[in-house]
């Protein structure tokens, strides 16, 4: 069974530019982020939202298809967070994204 939740901010929370919905059966979950930019706060976020986690879940997928570019050390810094919660929980990880062709490019 895959529970599927829509994580929406707090009141008190500043509006972020990413969203994110979290898909979950007992060993495995799937977190898609989408939005025009994502900030340093934004994988903050996620990195605290990954943390809470159930410790059976051994397999986490994140997809970042509907995210609109994304700078390089921010995917760096979600490839940081990702590699942590490899290691602490012995799981997988796949981090999925769209190529987006180059300018000039057939």
């Amino acid at each position: 069974m895959t529970h599927t939740i829509t994580i929406a901010p707090a009141p008190s929370t500043p509006v972020r530019a990413c969203r994110y919905q979290l898909e979950r059966c007992p060993d495995a979950a799937t977190i898609y982020v989408g939005g025009p930019r994502c900030a340093e706060e934004d994988v903050v976020h996620l990195a605290d939202l990954i943390s809470q986690l159930p410790h059976a879940i051994r397999t986490l997928r994140v997809d970042i298809h509907a995210m609109d570019g994304v700078p390089l050390d921010i995917l760096m810094a979600l490839r940081n967070v990702l590699s942590e919660w490899r290691e602490l929980r012995r799981g997988n990880v796949r981090l999925m994204f769209a190529l987006r062709p180059s300018a000039g490019s057939a």
